[in-house]
């Protein structure tokens, strides 16, 4: 197991920027449209009969800037690059792409509507939407039950 001990703490956007600005990585990572701050990620999955090494390349590069690169398991680091995309999701929101085998990725540069973790959606449209105020009522009413059963003293009035 190969291991780089990082010199300080990096998060994913100091990683992803240079190497958009440097090119570094080629089709594997890119600016699609710099003005706009959109950029595209080469998102080959390792089942497929085209999967070579060489894929990994932007993955395998994070997992040693971050000092966890495993050469004999090249789909964790690939893992491990998703799971720091996903903590960045108030800066850097996936857009759909049209070719297969890449994601497109977009900078929010500016305030965005809060979305949905699960579908997506504008929490606003979803609070206001009849069947999850409904969802909300019964989840609301099913646990006024449990604490009043549960903990009696601090859960008020029973509704049974």
């Amino acid at each position: 197991m190969a291991t780089a001990k990082p010199s300080k703490k990096r998060l994913l956007t100091d990683f992803i920027i240079p190497a958009l600005d440097s090119e570094k990585f080629g089709y594997k990572l890119y600016w699609l449209k710099k003005d706009e701050e959109i950029f595209r990620i080469f998102w080959g999955h390792k089942r497929s009969k085209t999967w070579r090494a060489e894929d990994f390349v932007v993955f395998t590069a994070w997992d040693i800037e971050k000092g966890r690169y495993n050469v004999k398991n090249l789909a964790a680091s690939k893992g491990r690059f998703r799971a720091a995309m996903k903590k960045l999701r108030h800066l850097i929101r996936e857009i759909g792409c049209p070719v297969f085998g890449y994601k497109d990725f977009q900078f929010c540069t500016s305030y965005t509507e809060p979305r949905c973790w699960f579908c997506g959606n504008r929490v606003e449209d979803d609070l206001n939407n009849p069947q999850v105020q409904k969802i909300m009522a019964e989840y609301s009413e099913v646990m006024n039950k449990i604490m009043a059963r549960t903990h009696p003293d601090i859960a008020g009035p029973s509704t049974s």
